[in-house]
C-alpha cells in the first residue's frame, strides 16, 4: 500500500509540474517587443509592451503610410486593443490596410512574448444597437472642406450643429490634397495686377463656356473674404503665392500643413464652438415632412441606430468616384480609372438628395490625373515619379505627347488616344532613391541598357523615342511637341528605369443642383426646404469636362460652404 501509494503521489507531482510548465509556457513575458510588419505603403514598426500579462502601450514608431488617411488608425487603434486587452477590435474606416497591420504587429508580438493568442483575442457579444435621437439646429454630412466651412458657418450664425463622418478621420478627398486654393485680391496678394472678374472669366473659358457664370462670378468675388475666414478660424498659408492651371497669374495660395491645414484648425474651431462631431457614422438617409421638407438625418454606427431631428441639413459628403456604379453611368470616361481620392467618394449625398426629389447636373467627367497606384500618395518621393515631366512613352514605347502639360490636359489627351496606363523613363543621371523602392514595390522595371529595358516592357519603339529624346535636346527645339527644352533632360546614363504611370481620379463633376443660396432644388425648379448643399455633391454648374487648376474645387466648395453653413442656420432658427 505504501508504494502504491507513494507512486500515486509522484504521478499527481508530475502532472501538476506538466500543468505548471504548460501554463507558464503560455504566460507573456514582461518586457517591450518590436515588430515589423506591412503596412499599406510599405514597412511600420510597432513597439507593443506588456507588464504583468497585460498589453500595457502600443505605439507606431516608423511608417511611410498616407497622411491624412492613416492618422485615424496610428492614434486609435493601439488605443482599443490596450482598451479591450484584445486583437479582436474594429478597423478604421478607410484605413482598413493600415488598421490590420497595427493589429497583425500586436498579434507577432504576443507570439514572440510567449502569449496565447486566445487570452488575446475576445470577441465581444454581437451588439445589440441602442437606438437614439438627438435634436439640434443644422446637421452637416461631410467633414471636408465644404462640411467644415459650412458647420462653423452655420455656428457663426447662432446655430448649434452636429457633423457626421463616416470615415474614421475628418477631411475626406480635401485633406489628400497639397492644400491650394485659388483666390485674388486676398490679404496675401497684395501688390498682384488680377481681378475677380478675370478668375471668373478663367475658370468660364475652362468649362468650355457652359457652367453657370453667376456661380463662378460669386465664387471668385468672396474667394479674398473666403481667404481671410479661413485664417481667421485658424488656417494657415504660406506667404508666397504661386501659379496654377494654364495661367501665369499668381492665384495659387497654399496652407503650410497641405490639405489637412483646410481642416484640422476649423474642426478645432467648431469643436470650441460646443459643436458634436461623429466619426465612423454614416449618413443613411434625409428624414422629410409630409410637405416634402427635409427635417433630420438616420444614421448609423457601430452601436447605434441614430435620429437626427433638425431644421437643416447641409449636404457635403464628396463625390462619387470612388462607387464603380455611378462612374459607370455619369462619368463613363473614368471606368478604367484608378481613384486617387478619398475611398469614401462613393455618392452617398448624392443619392440621398435624390431619394428627395433633388434635381441633379452630370457633365459626366471627372478631376483626371495620374500616379503609380491608388495606394501610393502623389506627394510621396515615390508617388512623385508618377507626375514625372520628362520623357513618358505609351506601352509600345512611343512618344505621344508634351510631358510638362498641366495634369488635367494630359488626362485629356490619354483620354482622346485610350490610353490607361503609360511609362515614365529614367536614367540614373540623377540618383533617385525613389526609383529603387519603385522597383523593389513592383511599380518600375531597371535595366543596364535601354535595349534590355524595352525587351523587359516589349516596347518595340522605345529605343528609337529614347534616341529622338536626346536629339531634340541637343537641337535646342522639341519640334514634335513643342515642350520648353528647359523642361527635357537626356536619358543617356544607365542603369535606366521604367515607371509604370496609371490614370486616376481625384474627384468627380456633378451632382446635386443648388441655387445661389446653396439651396438644394428639386426636379421642377423649386427649393427643397431645409436642404443645402456644397462641395463635390453639388459641383455640376462649376466645372464641365478638364479641371481648371488645382486649388478651384477647394476655393468654391469653401466659399459656397460657408453660404450653405449661413443660410441652413437662418432657416433653422427662421430668419429667413
Amino acid at each position: 500500500m505504501k508504494k502504491i501509494g507513494l507512486l500515486l503521489i509522484v504521478f499527481v507531482l508530475l502532472l501538476t509540474s506538466g500543468c505548471t510548465s504548460s501554463q507558464e509556457s503560455s504566460k507573456v513575458k514582461d518586457g517591450s517587443y518590436q515588430t515589423v510588419v506591412k503596412g499599406h505603403n510599405g514597412d511600420m514598426t510597432i513597439t507593443t509592451v506588456f507588464n504583468g500579462e497585460k498589453i500595457e502601450g502600443i505605439t507606431v514608431d516608423q511608417h511611410v503610410e498616407t497622411i491624412g488617411v492613416s492618422d485615424s488608425s496610428i492614434a486609435q487603434i493601439p488605443l482599443r486593443i490596450v482598451e479591450s486587452q484584445s486583437i479582436a477590435v474594429d478597423l478604421i474606416s478607410g484605413a482598413t490596410v493600415t488598421s490590420q497591420a497595427i493589429i497583425t504587429g500586436v498579434t507577432n508580438a504576443i507570439l514572440e512574448a510567449g502569449g496565447d493568442l486566445e487570452n488575446y483575442n475576445k470577441k465581444s457579444d454581437d451588439v445589440v444597437k441602442k437606438d437614439v435621437v438627438y435634436e439640434t439646429d443644422v446637421v452637416i454630412i461631410g467633414s471636408g472642406i465644404a462640411g467644415v466651412t459650412a458647420a462653423v458657418s452655420a455656428q457663426e450664425n447662432g446655430a448649434n450643429v452636429i457633423m457626421l463622418e463616416k470615415m474614421g478621420k475628418t477631411g475626406g478627398t480635401t485633406a489628400l490634397s497639397g492644400g491650394m486654393i485659388l483666390a485674388t485680391n486676398s490679404f496675401l496678394q497684395d501688390g498682384f495686377d488680377d481681378s475677380a472678374m478675370e478668375l471668373s472669366n478663367y475658370w468660364y473659358e475652362r468649362s468650355q463656356e457652359v457652367a453657370n457664370k453667376e456661380m463662378l462670378d460669386f465664387a471668385a468675388n468672396e474667394s479674398a473674404n473666403t481667404i481671410q475666414w479661413l485664417a481667421d478660424n485658424g488656417v494657415e498659408f504660406k506667404e508666397e503665392v504661386t501659379t496654377s492651371g494654364l495661367t501665369t497669374d499668381k492665384r495659387a495660395i497654399v496652407t503650410t500643413t497641405r490639405g489637412a491645414g483646410f481642416i484640422d484648425p476649423v474642426i478645432e474651431t467648431f469643436t470650441n464652438n460646443g459643436g458634436e462631431l461623429f466619426l465612423e457614422t454614416k449618413a443613411l438617409s434625409l428624414i422629410i415632412d409630409e410637405n416634402g421638407n427635409v427635417i433630420g438625418v438616420s444614421a448609423s454606427n457601430a452601436t447605434e441606430n441614430i435620429t437626427i431631428n433638425a431644421k437643416s441639413v447641409v449636404l457635403a459628403s464628396g463625390g462619387f468616384d470612388a462607387n464603380a456604379d455611378m462612374v459607370s453611368e455619369y462619368a463613363p470616361r473614368a471606368n478604367k480609372d484608378l481613384v486617387f481620392s478619398n475611398v469614401g467618394n462613393t455618392g452617398d449625398g448624392i443619392l440621398m438628395g435624390m431619394d428627395v426629389g433633388a434635381d441633379t447636373v452630370f457633365p459626366g467627367s471627372v478631376i483626371g490625373f495620374r500616379g503609380l497606384a491608388s495606394n501610393v500618395a502623389y506627394y510621396t518621393p515615390m508617388g512623385l515619379l508618377g507626375l514625372s515631366r520628362n520623357l513618358v512613352v505609351d506601352l509600345n514605347g512611343n512618344r505621344f505627347y508634351d510631358e510638362s502639360l498641366d495634369y488635367s490636359l494630359i488626362y485629356d489627351l490619354w483620354d482622346q488616344k485610350d490610353v490607361d496606363q503609360v511609362y515614365a523613363i529614367f536614367d540614373s543621371a540623377v540618383t533617385n532613391p525613389a526609383l529603387e523602392d519603385a522597383v523593389k514595390n513592383g511599380y518600375a522595371l531597371k535595366a543596364d541598357t535601354i535595349e534590355e529595358l524595352a525587351t523587359l516592357l516589349s516596347a518595340n519603339e522605345l529605343k528609337n523615342n529614347v534616341d529622338r529624346y536626346n536629339s531634340l535636346i541637343v537641337e535646342g527645339v522639341d519640334s514634335d511637341f513643342n515642350k520648353s527644352i528647359n523642361a527635357m533632360s537626356s536619358i543617356e546614363t544607365g542603369p535606366f528605369y521604367a515607371v509604370t504611370i496609371n490614370n486616376g481620379t481625384l474627384g468627380s463633376f456633378g451632382g446635386l443642383k443648388i441655387d445661389m443660396d446653396a439651396q438644394v432644388l428639386n426636379t421642377d425648379g423649386n427649393k427643397i426646404g431645409g436642404l443645402y448643399a456644397s462641395g463635390e455633391v453639388a459641383n455640376g454648374e462649376w466645372f464641365n469636362q478638364f479641371y481648371p487648376a488645382s486649388g478651384s474645387s477647394i476655393s468654391i466648395s469653401a466659399t459656397f460652404g460657408i453660404e450653405a453653413g449661413e443660410n441652413a442656420a437662418l432657416n433653422a432658427l427662421n430668419e429667413k
